[in-house]
C-alpha cells in the first residue's frame, strides 16, 4: 500500500469513527427522551443538582 492509499484509508477510518460517535450520541439522547416521555421530564435545576450530586459523589471516591 502507497502512502495515498495509506492517507486515504486513515481518513476513511476518522470519518467511520466520527458517524460511530454522532450515532451513540444519537442513540444516548433518544434514550433520554423516550425516558423523559415515560416517567417524566425533570427540571433544570433538578437536573443541576443530579449532576452535581454525581460529581461529588466521584470526587470523594479518590
Amino acid at each position: 500500500m502507497d502512502m495515498k492509499e495509506q492517507e486515504e484509508q486513515q481518513k476513511k477510518a476518522e470519518l467511520y469513527d466520527q458517524m460511530q460517535a454522532k450515532l451513540e450520541l444519537m442513540h444516548a439522547l433518544m434514550e433520554g427522551k423516550i425516558s423523559g416521555e415515560r416517567e417524566g421530564w425533570v427540571s433544570a435545576e433538578e437536573a443541576k443538582e443530579m449532576l452535581r450530586r454525581g460529581r461529588d459523589a466521584k470526587d470523594s471516591s479518590l
